[in-house]
């Protein structure tokens, strides 16, 4: 909702002037959490502060309450204010710069006097070139791409940002009792990781378009909308752009075909429907769904039936879809989620029970290792004493199980940030790169490829370290990354958090065409961000993933014997 994302906005900007003007990193990470907290609520913010319900938000105590009141009723809070005014006008634009953290913007500010966009792009088109101590060619190059990714956030959105507002305009215009059926359409239904809109196919009964454009505005969540006469409602929610394309009966299952895409792929069924002589796209039979009508006219030209997902462009034609593809009731379990022992916002517990009600047989408790001071990460003592929460939490389980595992960090050298004999006990050992992101490609490579050469590790989370619109992979030999997974017989992660999407499409095919192992997990930090698995799920059917590659479509059984085969 708009007002959560903005109060997680103002929330997440304070944690940046905290960190930029040399605070405490707690404060900084307790506003952080905080920011997730809210960004992540399912109901809208200022009816918690209605009721007086704030505090109940997993991370926000009494004195942040407050702030986050303050925000709802004039935008911002003395605080943030007073940091602000330290600060010259613009500073916070580049704060929001991809790729640039406060010590970069302080630098910027305090020594070039560059506070704002314009000033930097000014002096990155200048002569002599922008380099001073601590500002060299990499930075440099690092700025121009943070310029490039904030154009492209200006065309693009997170398929995690368009797909739940899809959804609620959806449902929101089903209400109307002149629609008869809606559907998505376009990259949302795809699956693809940025979109540039969002497209719904509307049934209508004839004569209601305005009553439909009336109803859709007055979706709070609605900024404009005007009606085409050429039949379609043109709206922007929320900063997206959406098309409601509205039409009758007989239109509306081919539409909701081509509409879907791409462009490539329905040119190409095209061309193979004039070479048969068959009208395109077919016309709809009564009664029928549309699974039921693209079945059909994949039928009708001699093919399997493709995948929404699937259907890109990739050179010619996909005549025989992967076969085995995952789904996502086959996901048995998670294998990356945290917990307020460290970073997380939800005790243990609620977590594990979070996840029996999705289904899951399994959940893997894998908090941040030591290294993550700014994370609360866990040193051996607080792990132990984790572990033993989860024992005697599994005592009163039945046919679930909460699995003792630890997110540690990979060291610069390829080290891990937790003794062997811990690890080796450990249920499930996740290794990730949380630092040192701009290490040259020859020792990130390195460096990764020892953490997979443990034999206590078991899957590379986030493996190129990317954030989607807001920070590219860090450089790294994937080649010689896959060779070391397959080498092992480890899983390389496809994390489902909607910024993250990494392992990427082209990436996770290339890796899987060779055998590879995949487990497609969360990084959920609370209970609702555990949904967040459909989006890893896309990710990996967009790559052709059979589920007998992921691993947390496994019983226990078959889990914990390929985790055992590597500790021997």
């Amino acid at each position: 909702m708009k007002r959560n994302r903005m109060v997680a906005r103002v929330l997440e900007q304070m944690a940046e002037l905290l960190e930029m003007a040399g605070e405490e990193s707690f404060r900084a990470a307790s506003y952080r959490r905080a920011a997730r907290a809210v960004a992540n609520l399912e109901d809208d913010i200022a009816l918690r502060a209605a009721a007086g319900d704030l505090t109940r938000i997993p991370g926000i105590g009494e004195k942040l309450a407050d702030k986050i009141t303050a925000i709802l009723a004039t935008g911002t809070f003395p605080a943030y204010q007073r940091q602000l005014s330290r600060l010259a006008p613009g500073v916070v634009e580049l704060l929001a710069l991809p790729g640039l953290g406060p010590k970069t913007v302080r630098l910027l500010s305090e020594q070039l006097g560059i506070t704002s966009v314009a000033a930097l792009e000014a002096a990155l088109a200048g002569r002599p070139p922008l380099i001073m101590p601590g500002l060299g060619p990499k930075t440099i190059a690092r700025l121009q791409r943070g310029l490039e990714l904030r154009r492209a956030r200006e065309r693009a959105w997170l398929l995690g940002e368009a797909l739940p507002l899809a959804e609620e305009i959806s449902r929101w215009l089903q209400q109307l009792p002149a629609v008869v059926r809606i559907a998505l359409a376009g990259s949302v239904r795809r699956g693809k990781n940025l979109v540039g809109d969002i497209d719904l196919m509307v049934e209508l009964a004839p004569g209601r378009e305005l009553e439909l454009l009336a109803h859709l505005q007055r979706l709070p969540l609605v900024e404009t909308a005007v009606y085409d006469p050429s039949g379609a409602i043109r709206a922007t929610v929320e900063g997206v752009p959406l098309e409601v394309v509205i039409l009758s009966a007989e239109q509306y299952l081919p539409a909701v075909f081509t509409a879907t895409g791409s462009k490539a792929h329905q040119q190409q069924l095209a061309e193979r429907a004039r070479e048969r002589g068959l009208p395109w796209p077919p016309p709809a039979a009564g009664g029928e769904t549309i699974d039921d009508y693209e079945a059909r006219a994949y039928r009708l030209l001699g093919l399997e039936y493709i995948p929404p997902e699937l259907r890109e462009d990739r050179g010619r034609l996909l005549t025989e879809p992967p076969a085995g593809l995952i789904a996502l009731e086959q996901i048995r379990g998670d294998l990356h989620v945290h917990s307020d022992w460290s970073d997380g916002l939800e005790p243990l517990a609620e977590m594990a029970a979070a996840a029996r009600e999705r289904g899951y047989a399994y959940l893997a408790v894998t908090d941040h290792s030591r290294a993550l001071a700014i994370s609360r990460g866990l040193d051996r003592e607080r792990l132990l004493r984790q572990w033993r929460e989860i024992d005697e939490l599994n005592r009163n389980q039945q046919e679930f199980r909460i699995l003792r595992g630890i997110e540690v960090d990979i060291r610069a050298d390829g080290s891990l940030d937790l003794d062997d004999d811990l690890l080796a006990v450990a249920d499930l050992v996740v290794a990730a790169v949380h630092s040192g992101f701009q290490q040259e490609r020859d020792r990130m490579t390195a460096r990764i490829v020892a953490a997979l050469r443990h034999p206590a590790v078991d899957i590379l989370a986030h493996p190129t370290g990317r954030l989607l619109l807001r920070r590219e992979p860090y450089a790294v030999d994937l080649e010689a990354v896959f060779a070391a997974a397959l080498a092992g017989n480890k899983a390389l992660e496809v994390n489902a958090c909607p910024e993250r999407l990494d392992l990427g499409e082209e990436p996770l095919r290339a890796f899987c065409a060779r055998g590879g192992l995949v487990a497609i997990n969360t990084d959920a930090h609370d209970r609702q961000s555990l949904a967040d698995i459909r989006y890893g799920v896309l990710t990996a059917r967009r790559s052709g993933v059979a589920a007998d590659r992921v691993v947390n479509t496994w019983k226990l059984e078959q889990l914990n014997a390929w985790r055992n085969s590597r500790r021997r």
